[in-house]
């Protein structure tokens, strides 16, 4: 069992451009305890080629065909997750580095 602190939810469908990128600012995070579950909804780009080629075992990749319904995909990403807190980013968002350090610290 995953004991994650952050559990971070990216849906995607053919984001090959951006999710790379995407994908770098949440391993960037200044907050490390943290899993990166990735909902592809049957993505037909090179969208998982890029998201397995990311070596951390902190990615988990599920594909999933949300009939279009992007909470579908947060949805399911939620069931698969583990962490004590849930965050969501879009396969084409940026984040500041410490953005996860600065939410955890404002629960707390």
């Amino acid at each position: 069992m995953n004991n994650s602190l952050v559990s971070v939810i990216m849906p995607t469908y053919n984001q090959d451009v951006f999710i790379g990128e995407a994908i770098k600012f949440v391993l960037g995070q200044t907050c490390l305890d943290l899993e990166l579950t990735i909902v592809d909804n049957y993505s037909e780009d090179e969208t998982q080629k890029i998201v397995e080629s990311f070596d951390d075992d902190c990615i988990r990749y599920f594909k999933f065909a949300n009939n279009e319904i992007i909470a579908a995909s947060r949805n399911q990403g939620i069931e698969k997750s583990e962490g004590k807190y849930i965050a969501f980013i879009d396969s084409d968002d940026k984040w500041l580095n410490d953005k996860l350090f600065e939410q955890i610290n404002a629960f707390s």
